[in-house]
C-alpha cells in the first residue's frame, strides 16, 4: 500500500500544475487523488488498530514524527462553519510562520482519522519535499500540520516491521490494574 501511495503521489506531483487536460486524463488524476487519500486513511486506521490491540512495542509507541505546524489565523474561530474548514485557505492558517515539531506517531494517526481538513497535498519542489497537510477537528482552530510523505511512509513501514519479542506484566497496586510492557528486545515474559 505504501508503494502505491508513493507512486500515485509522484504521478500527481508530475501532473499537478498542468491544466486543460483531456477528460480521460482528468479522470485518471482524480483516481490517483482518491488512491492517495484512501491509502493515507487506511494506513492510519491500520496503525491505530495495532496500537489499540496492543500489538506494537513500547518503542513504537514512543516513535515521533518530525512535522511542520502552521498556526491558525484570527479568522479561524469556533464560529467558522466546519465545511469551510475542509480545505485550508490562506486566511485560515499562517503559512509564513511554520514551526518544526515532533509529534508522537500515535497522536498524528488520529489527526488523519479525525481530519477536519481534507488531506491536502503539497507536491514539493527543489526546496521542499512532497508532503500532505491535515489536522483533526479537535486542533483545527489551533494549527495545521504538514507531514512529509517520506516521514509518513517510514513510520508506517516501521509499524509493519515492529515485532514484540517480550512482554512483562506487573500489578500496579496504587492504580489497581495491570501494567503491561511490550518490548522489541529479547527478555523474560
Amino acid at each position: 500500500m505504501m508503494d502505491e501511495l508513493v507512486s500515485c503521489f509522484r504521478f500527481l506531483a508530475k501532473h499537478a500544475y498542468r491544466s486543460n487536460h483531456h477528460s480521460i486524463f482528468n479522470r485518471i488524476v482524480e483516481r490517483k487523488e482518491y488512491i492517495v487519500e484512501r491509502d493515507l486513511l487506511l494506513s492510519a486506521f491500520i496503525v491505530r488498530t495495532l496500537f489499540e490491540a496492543g500489538k506494537l512495542s513500547d518503542e513504537m509507541a514512543d516513535y515521533e514524527l518530525n512535522i511542520v505546524s502552521y498556526p491558525a489565523t484570527p479568522r479561524n474561530t469556533n464560529k467558522l462553519m466546519p465545511l469551510l474548514r475542509r480545505v485550508p485557505d490562506d486566511d485560515l492558517y499562517d503559512y509564513g510562520r511554520p514551526s518544526q515539531l515532533s509529534i508522537p506517531g500515535r497522536r498524528f494517526v488520529n489527526q488523519l482519522i479525525h481530519a477536519a481538513v481534507i488531506p491536502c497535498f503539497d507536491f514539493g519542489d527543489n526546496t521542499r519535499p512532497a508532503a500532505f497537510m491535515v489536522v483533526s477537528d479537535r486542533f483545527a482552530q489551533e494549527c495545521l500540520y504538514r507531514c512529509e510523505l517520506d516521514v509518513w511512509v517510514k513510520f508506517v513501514r516501521e509499524v509493519v516491521h515492529d515485532e514484540v519479542n517480550s512482554i512483562h506484566e506487573t500489578w500496579d497496586e496504587a492504580k489497581g490494574k495491570w501494567k503491561i510492557e511490550r518490548s522489541r528486545k529479547q527478555g523474560e515474559t
